[in-house]
This record gives structure tokens, sequence and C-alpha cells, in this order.
């Protein structure tokens, strides 16, 4: 179990590195390069950390921004740290559901923002991430 652990994030990092060559940075700026991104999504799944925090869905929230870690999205509600949401995102003809924790939220001028982190990502989930990244760059 332990080796997978670290074939993961030693894959994850050569994603990383690669994407950072191909665009000219160095390794001294954001470990993981978000990527501007303007879809909407539909939120299937809400789980509160505190349960008076209630929120019917589905609902929608906008992507902001993304990368392998995590996003950074905006919608008609307020996050707490530690909720959690469950997606699908599409590309070409694939489809994946996510699974986010909730690091941060605000309120803006024009809703409420948050950051999401992604939770158990598969060898396949990040696949699916980079080609949709690099479909977007």
């Amino acid at each position: 179990m332990p080796w997978l652990l670290v074939i993961t994030w030693l894959h994850n990092l050569l994603i990383d590195y690669t994407i950072r060559v191909e665009k000219g940075l160095n390794m001294e700026q954001r470990r993981r390069e978000r990527v501007d991104v303007d879809q909407t999504v539909l939120c299937r799944t809400y789980k509160p950390k505190k349960p008076s925090h209630i929120i019917k869905v589905p609902f929608s929230f906008e992507v902001m921004d993304l990368s392998y870690g995590g996003m950074k999205i905006r919608l008609d509600h307020l996050l707490m740290p530690h909720d959690q949401i469950g997606f699908t995102l599409s590309f070409e003809s694939t489809r994946r559901s996510f699974e986010c924790e909730v690091q941060w939220s605000r309120v803006e001028s024009n809703g409420f923002v948050a950051g999401v982190q992604f939770l158990h990502l598969t060898r396949e989930d990040v696949i699916f991430l980079f080609a949709y990244l690099k479909s977007i760059t």
C-alpha cells in the first residue's frame, strides 16, 4: 500500500513538472498551476460539517479555476470549511465523478467564492484532469 502512495505522488509530481516545463515556469512558483475555467457544474451531493448548515441539492456552481489539487468556485450559497461536495465533470465522451472538501470560503459582491480540494483521486482521475486541463490551455 505505501508503494502505491509513492507512485501516485511521483506521478503527480511528474505531471506538474511537465506542465511547468511546457509553460516555462520554474519550480519556485505555485506547486499546482491553476488554469482559468468558465464552466457551470451541477453539485449532486453535499455533506455539511455541521448538520445545522443545510443547502438543498442539487445546486449549480461556476468553476473559476482548476488544478490537479482543487478548484476555485463561485456559487449562490455559503459553503463552510470542511463541508464536502460531489459533482461530475465531462470531457469529450468521458464523465468522472469527484468529491471535494471546502478549504476556504468568502463573500464577494456577486455571491460566494470557495476553494475546494479534491479528495480520493485515482490514477484515472488524474489522467482525466490532465486531458481536461490540456484541452483548455
